[in-house]
């Protein structure tokens, strides 16, 4: 019932009172109630009320407007994207711009595992004199990282570099699905070369086995595959020069992405240049990329350069490169 509804029941009630007054006393007396009664309803209901202030998707709305301008931002190609750039886009302040970091931390702490953290430690080897000495698990497996990841794809470059940064080794593998994310998301060459060009400035902190490996192939191995071999992928060949034994494992698995589009010429060199490498991780790699010339090239492909180099190959690099071969196959190669 409408608030005039009810003011004008009040206002015959009342003038039905004064009438009644005047006929019979009891019935005055039934004839004020009901109009006190009408006056009662009308000044809690009839009057104008301040709608009530409900949440409503507002907020979700405007954080969806936020991360498709951020990514417009990415992919318009024109520049590294910093908090300062998304401050001053979206008119927020400097803390708000920055506690996006933090969100992500956050997400990444509660999922947190003492138990498989002291697993992944022993995995990596972080022990003293280890490949992976000093790094830091806090037991995040691999698929909830990733989810981690894809809720903060519009991360920006700061934000990255700083996880990137960090101590704790699952920070630093957020960090790269996201950069590897927003590469294949994007449609703009420009930008998927400043996400290459941000992640060769950054590999001092890509420094564990499958840190190289859920991202290189991905980043630098997809971004040199089109270019000049001549010219562009002469950066594959300082990597795998590199005193960094992270970075010569960044080269041999960036040049396994060609292995998938046909090529196999830079996994040769590379093999080639590694044959006397020291460190195991590095033997592991490319016995795995020469495995997979023969698996997704040619059989006999491989066996020509194995035939020409297996006297010379560390053990643990020839037997990788074996796996698909046949027992008396293996036979006549391990018995050098």
């Amino acid at each position: 019932m409408s608030s005039k509804t009810l003011g004008t029941i009040s206002i015959i009630a009342t003038l039905l009172v004064l009438f009644s007054v005047m006929l019979n006393p009891i019935v005055s007396v039934v004839i004020a109630t009901i109009a006190l009664i009408g006056l009662g309803v009308y000044h809690l209901f009839g009057k104008e009320n301040k709608p009530l202030d409900i949440p409503t998707s507002k907020q979700t709305e405007e954080k969806e407007h936020n991360k498709e301008a951020i990514m417009g931002l990415m992919e318009s190609g024109n520049q590294l994207i910093t908090n300062e750039h998304i401050r001053q886009m979206l008119d927020i302040s400097e803390a708000t711009a920055t506690r996006y970091l933090d969100e992500i931390e956050k997400n990444l702490n509660n999922l947190a595992n003492p138990e498989k953290a002291r697993l992944l430690s022993r995995y990596f080897k972080t022990s003293k004199g280890e490949y992976g000495e000093g790094d830091i698990f806090i037991g995040i497996t691999v698929p909830n990282i990733r989810k981690v990841a894809y809720k903060f794809l519009d991360a920006s470059f700061d934000d990255i570099q700083e996880l990137l940064k960090s101590k704790i080794h699952e920070y630093r593998l957020t960090a790269l699905e996201i950069l590897v994310a927003q590469y294949e998301r994007s449609k703009d060459e420009k930008l998927k070369e400043k996400i290459y060009k941000f992640y060769l400035k950054n590999t001092k902190y890509i420094n564990n086995w499958d840190l190289v490996d859920l991202s290189a192939c991905y980043i630098v191995g997809d971004f040199l595959f089109d270019k000049t071999i001549n010219k562009n992928r002469e950066v594959l060949y300082k990597l795998v020069r590199s005193k960094n034994l992270w970075e010569r494992r960044i080269a041999v698995l960036s040049a396994g992405a060609f292995i998938k589009k046909g090529q196999y010429e830079d996994t040769f060199k590379i093999a080639e240049i590694l044959m006397n490498d020291k460190h195991q991780l590095i033997h592991k790699a490319v016995g795995w990329m020469l495995r997979e010339v023969g698996k997704q090239i040619s059989h006999e492909v491989l066996k020509g350069f194995l035939n020409k180099h297996f006297r010379e190959m560390p053990r643990i690099m020839l037997s990788y490169s074996l796996e698909h071969f046949s027992k008396r196959e293996k036979g006549l190669y391990e018995l050098r």
